[in-house]
């Protein structure tokens, strides 16, 4: 069975949606802290502990995403996992749009949005079967050996 185009468009709008947060993540005002023993702004170990961790993120969702996109049924549930937890994030929508931050505001807004798509899109008939034919095929598969 061919993989459904919406499939290969989610998975798109995923990475993008991925660049995206990373992007407006690295680019925020949190990653500096002003210093009062120097002339200008320094590094908080904290802060880039948190960014290390967020890159370590990124890795795992570019690896789910990779799944997804193949059709294994557990990237489903991580993607589906995933869109929760963007919803989760629309509690944050009026403070960041009444403190200015109207990038991440709409990146809040679109990542809802493609959250939304997504939970009716993996759960229709059609993208159920497919997930489950293509996970099958791939554990129905004879092993690959060296000669």
């Amino acid at each position: 069975m061919q993989r459904p185009i919406g499939v290969t468009i989610t998975a798109i709008l995923m990475v993008v949606n991925i660049f995206a947060d990373l992007l407006l993540s690295l680019l925020s005002s949190t990653a500096v802290v002003p210093n009062a023993n120097s002339h200008g702004p320094t590094f908080s170990l904290y802060v880039v502990a948190l960014h290390i961790a967020l890159v370590a993120m990124i890795a795992v969702q570019g690896v789910v995403v990779v799944f997804y996109w193949l059709g294994r049924s557990w990237a489903r549930w991580f993607v589906v996992v995933g869109c929760l937890f963007y919803l989760m994030g629309l509690k944050d929508l009026a403070a960041q749009w009444h403190q200015h931050h109207h990038a991440n505001a709409g990146l809040t807004i679109g990542s809802a949005s493609l959250a939304v798509y997504l939970l009716w899109y993996l759960h229709t008939g059609r993208i159920l079967h497919w997930f489950a034919r293509s996970t099958m095929a791939v554990s129905a598969a004879p092993p690959v050996t060296g000669e």
